[in-house]
């Protein structure tokens, strides 16, 4: 699941799912910056800061990280799920980016990825960590997992990996909706993406101003990367139990019985 900003300069205004718009990179006319630090900080001081004070702060960052587009170049950020939640302030600072939003069919596959991958990654699962340690230390310094969906950490209560996980996937679900005017819409799933490539990216390639004989080179990174696209989209079936867990979580949350 992942958060797109798509910034389009000219002259009077100022997955890795798009993976598949890579092979464009080589011109001038595009460019894709992975998971920017000034859309995550900007994140983590959603709770800290007030509504102009994040207006300001999205209008300085994004323009000073835009200060090297060059006219009639598409810029595209991937920005962290969690970042749902300020497209707002970035929307009401500068109306001329767009957001999309990429996802997968089913939220529960989101939930084991992070699971499979936060277990894999590192010698100790930093979320076990995290919720070990989380109680007694203030641990923002090591890890700002909680802090990026902290409102859903906090209703919830995680007390395992997978509540966790639940959180960071819900969160984001839970800010898009809540916010979905601002972004593009009929945006395609992975799975429809990895399938049906041919049919599913001209969105995007219509959003990022590609032509659509671009098509082709999709298609054959696609084929070259198929590796590299199962190892990052794998993953294992949640158990009933847990599936059950995720659906009461999940009902909860869209009840608001946490507040």
């Amino acid at each position: 699941m992942n958060i797109f900003a798509r910034h389009r300069f000219d002259a009077s205004d100022v997955t890795r799912e798009s993976d598949f718009l890579s092979f464009h990179e080589k011109t001038t006319l595009f460019e894709e910056i992975w998971e920017p630090p000034f859309l995550t900080h900007l994140a983590l001081l959603y709770n800290r800061s007030s509504i102009e004070d994040l207006r300001s702060l999205a209008k300085s960052t994004i323009r000073f990280s835009t200060l090297h587009q060059k006219s009639q170049q598409t810029w595209v950020f991937k920005g962290h799920p969690g970042c749902t939640k300020i497209v707002p302030f970035i929307h009401s600072a500068l109306p001329s980016v767009q957001h999309f939003f990429v996802s997968r069919k089913n939220s529960n596959d989101l939930i084991s990825r992070l699971i499979l991958s936060n277990s894999t990654e590192f010698q100790y699962p930093i979320f076990s960590f995290l919720l070990k340690f989380g109680q007694f230390l203030d641990i923002s310094w090591i890890s700002g997992w909680k802090e990026m969906e902290l409102e859903v950490f906090t209703r919830i209560c995680p007390k395992n990996d997978l509540e966790f996980s639940m959180a960071q996937v819900y969160g984001s679900i839970l800010n898009y909706r809540r916010n979905r005017q601002y972004f593009v819409q009929e945006m395609p799933f992975v799975e429809d993406l990895i399938s049906d490539t041919a049919t599913h990216i001209r969105p995007l390639l219509d959003l990022c101003e590609i032509s659509d004989l671009a098509i082709p080179e999709c298609i054959e990174w696609k084929r070259n990367a198929e590796e590299q696209i199962q190892q990052t989209w794998d993953t294992v079936d949640l158990s009933a139990d847990d599936v059950t867990r995720v659906d009461y979580l999940a009902e909860q949350l869209q009840q608001d019985v946490f507040f």
